[in-house]
């Protein structure tokens, strides 16, 4: 009889922890994260915004078309879900490991102009964080 109490007692603890660990992957979807702007405005031409997703903590590698990659003049936010927009951070690099970087951090409040001496600098990842904590 004590195996069977113990079997049941167990049974229904594992039960539990697998709803509960199945509840937190069904939240994965409220994860911090959005979409910032790569805006390409070649002289001569129409200025292009291309939608780029990233994720809060995670390098994103930039993948727009790669015709329009050379193009890109400069990033903003576009908006960032379930977080303080005002205390996200993106830091843009030129390489797609995320170990050079390139410009400076840009916010919601101050985008990034991605020229130096007129000549217009690759971004190939972003990374965002948030600043100060969640």
């Amino acid at each position: 009889m004590r195996t069977a109490i113990l079997t049941a007692l167990f049974g229904t603890f594992s039960l539990t922890a697998s709803a509960q660990s199945q509840a937190y992957d069904d939240n994965a979807d409220g994860y911090p994260g959005g979409y910032v702007l790569l805006i390409s405005n070649t002289p001569g031409q129409r200025q292009t915004e291309i939608r780029q997703h990233v994720d809060i903590n995670k390098l994103k590698v930039v993948d727009p078309p790669s015709s329009t990659i050379p193009t890109i003049t400069s990033i903003k936010f576009s908006y960032f879900l379930n977080i303080d927009e005002d205390k996200v951070v993106c830091h843009p690099f030129s390489d797609v490991d995320g170990l050079v970087p390139v410009g400076r951090p840009f916010t919601k409040a101050v985008p990034v102009e991605l020229k130096l001496k007129k000549k217009t600098i690759q971004v190939r990842s972003i990374l965002c964080i948030v600043k100060g904590g969640w």
